[in-house]
C-alpha cells in the first residue's frame, strides 16, 4: 500500500510539475493579454485535473459524461507529452543561442526577447496541433497489418511459410472497447494464420468488467492454436502470478 501511494504521490507531482512548465513557457513568459493569460491558465488546469478523472472515471464504464472526461484526458496525456517534448527542445535551442550571444558580447534587448517568447509559445502550439491532428487521424483508420518474413536456417522445409499473427497492445479499456475487437478478429482471421499470439497489454481494466468487450476474441481461428501471455497492464488490472 505505501508503494502505491508512493507511485501515486509521484505521478501526480510529475504531472503538476510538467504542466507548470507548459504554464510558464506557453502562457507567463510570452506575457499575452490578461484575457488571453486567464483563459490559457484555465484551460490547461482543466486539461490538467482531466488526466487523474479520466482513470477514474474510465474504471466505471462508457458513456455520457464519464465516457467524454476519459477521451479528453487520454488525448491531452498524448498531446501533453508532444507539446512537452517540442517545448522542451525550443527551450534547449534557446539555451544554445545564448552562449552565443554572451560569446558574441551581444546586450540584452527585452523586446526581443519576448517576440521569441510569443513566437515560440505560438510555433509550439501550431506544430503540435498539426501532430495531433495526424496522429488522430491515423487512430481512426483500420487496424493496419505489418507483414514480416522470418528466415530461420534450420526451418523443417515442411514449416515453410507457417504463418503467425501476433496481436499486441490492445488496451481494450476506457477507449477501446468490443466494436474494435471485432474488427481485429475479423482481420486476423481474414489472413488465415497457422497460428496466433497475443503477447501482452490485452486489456486496461478487470476481467468482469471488460469480459463482453474482448469476448469476440473467442472467434480467433488457427490450426495452431491461440496464445495469450500477460503484460504489464493487466498486472495493473489485477493479474496474479500463478
Amino acid at each position: 500500500m505505501a508503494r502505491l501511494v508512493t507511485f501515486i504521490a509521484v505521478a501526480f507531482a510529475l504531472l503538476a510539475g510538467i504542466h507548470y512548465y507548459l504554464w510558464a513557457r506557453l502562457v507567463r513568459d510570452p506575457r499575452w493579454p490578461a484575457s488571453w493569460t486567464a483563459v490559457g491558465g484555465t484551460l490547461l488546469a482543466l486539461l490538467a485535473l482531466s488526466v487523474p478523472l479520466s482513470l477514474i472515471f474510465g474504471r466505471g464504464g462508457q458513456a455520457g459524461v464519464r465516457q467524454t472526461v476519459v477521451w479528453t484526458g487520454s488525448i491531452w496525456l498524448g498531446v501533453m507529452f508532444l507539446l512537452l517534448t517540442v517545448v522542451f527542445s525550443g527551450d534547449l535551442l534557446r539555451l544554445l543561442g545564448s552562449f552565443g550571444r554572451r560569446l558574441a558580447v551581444q546586450p540584452f534587448d527585452a523586446q526581443r526577447r519576448l517576440l521569441i517568447a510569443r513566437s515560440g509559445a505560438a510555433a509550439s502550439g501550431l506544430l503540435v496541433s498539426g501532430l495531433a491532428a495526424v496522429a488522430l487521424r491515423a487512430v481512426s483508420k483500420p487496424v493496419g497489418v505489418r507483414p514480416v518474413q522470418v528466415r530461420l536456417g534450420r526451418l523443417h522445409p515442411d514449416q515453410d511459410g507457417f504463418k503467425i499473427v501476433q496481436l499486441t497492445d490492445i488496451h481494450v479499456g476506457p477507449t477501446i472497447g468490443r466494436d474494435f475487437v471485432e474488427q481485429i478478429v475479423a482481420r486476423t482471421n481474414g489472413l488465415r494464420p497457422d497460428l496466433i499470439a497475443i503477447t501482452g497489454d490485452l486489456v486496461d481494466g478487470s476481467v468482469a468488467r471488460l469480459a463482453a468487450a474482448i469476448a469476440p476474441l473467442a472467434a480467433l481461428r488457427a490450426p495452431h492454436g491461440v496464445f495469450f501471455v500477460t503484460g504489464n497492464h493487466e498486472y495493473f488490472a489485477g493479474a496474479r502470478p500463478g
